[in-house]
């Protein structure tokens, strides 16, 4: 979006409002020099005015240009002086422009107005030169108007990538912490186990805010989900280029991608580790019950064979 309507204008510097100057004249095309002079003199009468509040403007320019580039501001005063530069900017070359148009109008009627050949091509020629200059203002004009809206762009990118970044490296932070907590042996299996879940929950819930802040500075749906499951990095770049955004913003997003593939495979590791702990702790069980069950069976056994024996010595004996 512009940071200046195009038809018209305002602008606060201080306490002055500097507005649609409106320069307008009377009368259409003069009968004489005496109506061009008189517009002359009002245009150089308003003129005294317009410098004070190109001033103005110049200086306001400056601040808010140096606020904007001052790393020790927040990001958003940085982005709000960013604006306001640029919208002092095109308001000192707006009224350029309507002066110069102004003046290249009153040199049109006096050349109109004049029957002299030598005095007609004096005057053309500063009609020339005039002309040259309103074009040079104009296509200054329009290079600030594209400078306004690759400000914005890289604005709301600035906001988007700042944004990431935190999320991101949020999420990273208390994912190590929780990696920590599930590899404590001090800790019981099933502890662990409800941390890794709670891992898989703030995973998922992460990633689901990086894809709403990627589709809201893009304006546009994504299918990142469908995206992560994609082996082939070539085809994952190729489904990128299809949004609208700038090589730096497809940077993020593949990092985005690839954080996500990370995640899910660390996730998948710590699910193994569980389920081989488990696994190990079954085997280690059974392993004991087997091991009872073996004492008891030979416990019997033995208690068996003493009986046998005791039956067997007091047969023996009776019969001696």
């Amino acid at each position: 979006m512009p940071l200046w309507p195009a038809d018209s204008w305002d602008f606060q510097v201080g306490v002055v409002r500097i507005e649609h100057c409106g320069l307008r004249f009377q009368g259409g095309c003069g009968e004489d020099s005496g109506q061009a002079s008189d517009e002359q003199f009002d245009l150089n009468r308003s003129s005294l005015a317009l410098r004070e509040s190109l001033e103005l403007l110049n200086g306001e320019f400056e601040r808010q240009s140096a606020i904007a580039g001052d790393g020790t501001r927040s990001f958003d005063e940085q982005e709000e002086a960013a604006i306001k530069a640029q919208r002092a900017n095109v308001a000192r070359l707006r009224i350029q422009e309507q002066i110069a148009e102004q003046e290249l109008g009153i040199i049109q009627r006096r050349i109109d107005a004049t029957e002299d050949d030598a005095n007609r091509f004096a005057l053309e020629s500063e009609a020339s030169e005039k002309r040259i200059e309103l074009q040079a203002l104009q296509n200054e004009l329009t290079v600030a108007q594209i400078e306004n809206e690759k400000i914005l762009r890289e604005i709301s990118r600035d906001r988007f990538e700042r944004d990431l970044d935190f999320a991101i490296d949020a999420f990273d932070a208390q994912k190590t912490v929780n990696e920590r907590l599930i590899a404590d042996d001090r800790k019981t299996l099933s502890e662990r186990s409800a941390i890794l879940d709670r891992t898989v929950e703030l995973a998922d819930s992460a990633f689901k805010n990086q894809i709403a802040l990627t589709e809201g500075f893009l304006g546009q749906q994504t299918d990142l989900r469908k995206l992560v499951l994609e082996e082939d990095e070539e085809v994952i770049r190729e489904r990128l280029k299809t949004l609208t955004a700038d090589d730096i913003a497809l940077g993020r997003i593949l990092e985005i991608i690839r954080e996500r593939k990370f995640v899910l495979q660390d996730i998948a590791d710590l699910e193994r580790e569980i389920s081989d702990e488990v696994q190990n702790q079954l085997e280690t069980r059974n392993q004991a019950i087997n091991e009872i069950a073996e004492l008891g069976v030979q416990a019997e056994i033995d208690r068996l064979n003493a009986i046998e024996q005791q039956t067997e010595a007091s047969i023996n004996k009776q019969f001696r």
